[in-house]
């Protein structure tokens, strides 16, 4: 198995990201938009621009924001802290499909059961598999698709060895030992506090991989997030 140098694949993600967003006609929210920008090295400035990014604001209107680098470059680990049904699910979910371009990329969908996952895996599998308005899917040939969260059987593999997989923290076992690409952790308030992070960072490093925790901040040890 050949895989790609990081820094191409992170190039990657980035390009892959606007064709998912342009296909399922997507603009995202503006803190959307934010923590996406962070992950490619970039920050999203109050300030409108013809060649910048278009964000939705709250009251549904379009504009088109200005960018700026980020200090310290792509951001590696990332939050979306915010209430029940503000698209923090939905916004994981687009941002991790993007690794569907990249050969052989591991992304894992962790919750603290498996149905935790099935938002995120869901919005997934549809914004790389649905067709929509005549026009066919982004990807239109895979080896196998499982959403069974009762079974414990939530995958899906592309025909280019790419594997978005659901786990459930109950069996945190299974985590280790492996490259990964991505960690999504689905309503990360549920889980136990940041070892969920630190204990299996290592899967990481090979691949200078993402951690990205979209969550509602229902516990005290999410505040770390705040002071970060």
């Amino acid at each position: 198995m050949v895989r790609l140098p990081n820094v191409l694949r992170d190039s990657m993600i980035t390009a892959f990201r606007q064709i998912v967003c342009e296909r399922n006609e997507i603009i995202p929210f503006l803190h959307q938009a934010e923590w996406w920008a962070a992950t490619d090295g970039a920050r999203i400035l109050d300030v409108e621009a013809d060649d910048g990014v278009d964000v939705r604001l709250s009251d549904n209107t379009v504009v088109r924001r200005a960018l700026a680098p980020r200090h310290g470059g792509r951001a590696r680990v990332v939050a979306d802290l915010g209430a029940f049904k503000i698209g923090k699910s939905f916004g994981a979910a687009i941002w991790a499909a993007a690794f569907a371009a990249i050969p052989h990329a591991r992304v894992q969908l962790i919750g603290l059961e498996y149905d935790i996952c099935e938002p995120e895996f869901t919005y997934i599998v549809e914004a790389l598999l649905s067709s929509r308005d005549g026009k066919p899917p982004l990807i239109s040939k895979y080896s196998s698709l499982q959403n069974r969260p009762r079974d414990g059987r939530m995958y899906l593999d592309l025909d280019n060895g790419a594997r978005f997989e659901a786990k459930s923290w109950e069996r945190k076992d299974t985590l280790k030992g492996k490259e990964i690409d991505c960690f999504v952790y689905c309503e990360a308030y549920m889980l136990t506090g940041m070892e969920v992070f630190t204990d299996f960072s290592q899967n990481l490093r090979a691949r200078d991989g993402f951690a990205v925790f979209p969550t509602t901040p229902d516990r005290p040890w999410v505040q770390e997030f705040h002071d970060c």
